[in-house]
């Protein structure tokens, strides 16, 4: 089959099926970022904002269009993998590399949701793709486009770090490589890096650092429990084979039987994602990196291992999708309610006072924002960077509409606070994740009488 054929194949069926994908909590929060555009963002560095924001401005708040963007992404992330797998093994070689990149469970549906991963992926895999051409042509200019696309990769995500962690391990401990560090070029590409991402590293001085304690809050004491529910969780996203080929590359890095860049690369990012997975339980997108150098040297597995690895990887996909368009538990007319939002929360009539929306839940306030078509926050505390866009006055009089996901007992923290506290009897709000059509409640406060909202 032709790699063109096979890509517009799969992608013409992401499109097809997409509708039946609405938008995640974390989409309607990252559109919240392209609502207020920023240098940096708790979560995450801004990247991911800017492409919302520019999104907004072609096509307003689109799903198709959101959709339609992850899609793409992905299809670009399918070229550099292909001109990476070409420049190292030829055309065979790059065509395998692409079809098992798109097949893998974690690109194949994940794909469809356009969040900072996919975009650091993107940038990561131009990164890799310079570093080969360093490394096969020893032209120190290399170092120019690797250090601009370093900056744009820390742009997109933190996991970057690691990835330079890995470049540290090869340029130290393969003596071929060492006289890199006598080289003004890589200096200065480390500097092009420096200048890319310092917008960034500025907005955290100004704001006391507000990513690193936000990430540095999430251990867990079960380290057996975190180990396997990673390793498990890993494989099916990657696949076992292409989860073991990374393992073997880290074990060949630290045996010292071969130092060569993809596996310095690998066990860069493969090692301190060790550690935090015996802390805590990783989502599968944050040690993407690692697996990247296997995915481009997929044609050099066994026959066998490929046609596992196929067979795996469409049999994950397959269960997956049946569940989430056919088997997933929804109330009736669920693909209706967030086009109903705007008119609903229209039709709510108040005698006196502003009117505000508040969520207690930072992806279902996105969605609420995003279908509603309404500014939205969340009370302070709950999350530092709505905190940092801040929250309205109220004034006595004023009403809230509160949308409150799995948090039952807020309802009766909210009654003294207002005259009136009524629950919205239907659904008028759908998502397939965190349970949110069935778990969310809305609570029309009517006359604000004072007090601090929970």
């Amino acid at each position: 089959m032709s790699l063109l054929i096979f890509l517009l194949a799969i992608n013409l069926f992401k499109l097809f099926i997409s509708p039946y994908f609405p938008l995640i909590g974390d989409e309607g929060y990252y559109w919240l970022w392209g609502l207020h555009p920023d240098l940096n963002y708790v979560d995450h560095p801004p990247m991911a904002g800017y492409l919302y924001w520019l999104i907004g401005q072609l096509f307003g708040p689109s799903e198709l269009a959101i959709r339609s963007a992850a899609i793409v992404l992905v299809l670009l992330i399918s070229g550099v993998i292909y001109l990476t797998a070409k420049e190292l093994a030829g055309r065979p070689a790059a065509k395998i590399a692409v079809i098992t990149f798109n097949l893998l469970p974690l690109f194949f549906g994940g794909g469809l949701f356009l969040v900072p991963h996919t975009i650091f992926f993107f940038f990561n895999a131009l990164t890799l793709y310079f570093l080969v051409r360093l490394d096969k042509s020893r032209n120190p200019f290399y170092w120019y486009p690797v250090g601009l696309f370093c900056g744009l990769t820390l742009l997109s995500d933190f996991y970057i770090i690691f990835v330079l962690f890995g470049l540290a391990l090869y340029l130290l401990l393969n003596k071929e490589n060492r006289f890199w560090l006598k080289t003004k070029e890589l200096y200065l590409g480390a500097i092009a890096a420096a200048l890319v991402a310092s917008p960034m590293l500025y907005w955290n001085i100004i704001h006391n650092f507000p990513s690193l304690s936000y990430h540095s809050n999430r251990p867990t004491p079960d380290i057996f429990g975190n180990l396997l529910f990673n390793i498990v969780f890993q494989s099916l996203m990657y696949t076992p084979i292409i989860f073991g080929a990374a393992y073997s590359r880290v074990w060949a890095f630290l045996s010292g039987k071969e130092h060569n860049l993809f596996n310095a690369l690998t066990s860069g990012v493969f090692l301190p994602f060790a550690i935090f997975g015996s802390l805590t339980q990783l989502g599968a997108h944050w040690p993407s990196a690692t697996y990247l150098p296997s995915i481009i040297e997929t044609a050099k597995i066994k026959r066998w291992a490929f046609n596992t690895l196929l067979f795996f990887a469409l049999l994950v996909n397959g269960l997956a999708f049946v569940y989430y368009i056919f088997l997933y538990p929804l109330p009736a007319g669920s693909y209706e309610l967030n086009k109903k939002l705007p008119s609903y929360l229209a039709s709510l009539k108040f005698s006196a006072g502003q009117t505000y929306y508040f969520s207690n839940n930072l992806g279902l306030g996105g969605l609420v924002a995003f279908h509603g078509r309404v500014p939205i926050t969340l009370t302070k505390g709950r999350h530092p960077q709505y905190d940092l866009w801040g929250q309205p006055q109220l004034k006595k009089g004023d009403n809230v509409i509160y949308f409150i996901l799995d948090e039952t007992p807020l309802k009766e923290k909210l009654k003294p606070l207002f005259s009136q506290v009524l629950v919205e009897p239907e659904r008028r709000i759908f998502g397939k994740d965190a349970d949110i059509p069935n778990k969310t409640e809305i609570l029309i406060c009517r006359g604000f009488r004072g007090g601090i909202l929970p």
